[in-house]
């Protein structure tokens, strides 16, 4: 099994300067991304993955993010609309007390308990967050006249949004517990509360979502890669640095940043490295995602080759990296080779 080879591996980690969010979205692959949001866009009432065959959660809704990213690198206010729409359909789910809905289907049965759900509201929350922020902190979005309404749109929502962020808050204590040996859903968390705090002008929000992330960071090891089910795992580890490496991005140059940032390089070499010489990216040893490893919902985990896309993009953009970038364009050429 020959990985992938590069001076990549060994790249040193210069500390460029910090950019806002659009200009690191805009430098991504701008054709990729739209490709890979144009290929998971809401139906029309704005339901997304298996919310789409009826509701379930919002947990589903993921996806919304990557809409918006979409259309401010690709400039497309359809997909604008979309993440919008997107978003509205959630919001209508809420409790009115900042939970939503859970609908289980037949067949199915159980159902999660209370940090799940807590842990699962924090999934949907870290994506509409950021999707929120890619609007809104974008000139291009702001300034153009045909997305009045979408804005408008946008600030309906901060009612429902505000319930649900405090409900998270208010769950903090629950959520340590649930989610204490799991990274990649610390970062989740650190996300939500970041992005959310951010958008709702949340200060106590901002400051739990350093505090899951310090969570997180406990749990890396010197090699750069985070421990997830007593070892490590390679579909895990682009998952949890596409969260990481978008917080990065929202934080304020603060002490903590640079320790996100230091640790977020050493777990992208990490990554890197196991990725084979074809663009695949490797589940020799994993402790989750291999096959006959871990099911969710009935289905066998597959690697998330675009969460590990999204990684190394966002590496690459941070760090203005070249080789990252070829290296996410060799991975998205294994995985989907038709696009």
């Amino acid at each position: 099994m020959r990985f992938f080879a590069l001076a990549l591996i060994s790249l040193p980690t210069p500390q460029t300067p910090r950019t806002d969010l659009e200009a690191q979205l805009r430098r991504w692959p701008a054709g990729v991304v739209v490709r890979i949001a144009e290929s998971a866009r809401p139906n029309a009432d704005g339901a997304l993955g298996r919310n789409r065959q009826g509701y379930f959660h919002v947990r589903f809704q993921l996806g919304i993010s990557a809409l918006a990213d979409a259309a401010v690198i690709g400039r497309r206010h359809d997909l604008a609309a979309d993440a919008v729409r997107a978003l509205e359909y959630s919001a209508r789910f809420e409790t009115g007390a900042g939970d939503f809905r859970l609908q289980i289907p037949p067949r199915m049965l159980g159902a999660p308990n209370a940090g799940d759900r807590a842990s699962a509201r924090a999934f949907f929350l870290s994506d509409a967050g950021s999707a929120v922020l890619a609007l809104e902190r974008s000139d291009w979005f702001q300034q153009l006249p045909a997305a009045d309404s979408l804005r408008q749109r946008l600030r309906q929502l901060h009612p429902v949004y505000a319930r649900a962020l405090s409900r998270l808050v208010a769950d903090s204590a629950l959520l340590r517990r649930t989610d204490a040996r799991a990274p990649n859903r610390l970062f989740f968390d650190a996300l939500a509360y970041t992005a959310m705090g951010n958008w709702l002008g949340d200060s106590t929000a901002q400051r739990l979502g350093v505090g899951f992330s310090q969570r997180a960071l406990a749990l890396q090891r010197p090699e750069g890669w985070f421990v997830e089910g007593e070892g490590w795992d390679s579909s895990y580890q682009g998952v949890a640095l596409a969260r990481a490496w978008r917080l990065w991005a929202l934080l304020s140059d603060s002490t903590h940043a640079e320790e996100l940032g230091a640790a977020l390089d050493r777990g992208t070499r990490w990554f890197a490295s196991r990725i084979l010489a074809n663009g695949e990216i490797s589940a020799e040893g994993n402790t989750r995602v291999y096959p006959g490893g871990e099911a969710f919902l009935g289905q066998e985990k597959r690697v998330a080759w675009i969460d590990g896309l999204r990684a190394l993009n966002s590496a690459a953009a941070a760090r203005n990296s070249a080789p990252y970038f070829a290296l996410g364009e060799r991975v998205r050429r294994h995985y989907a080779p038709r696009d």
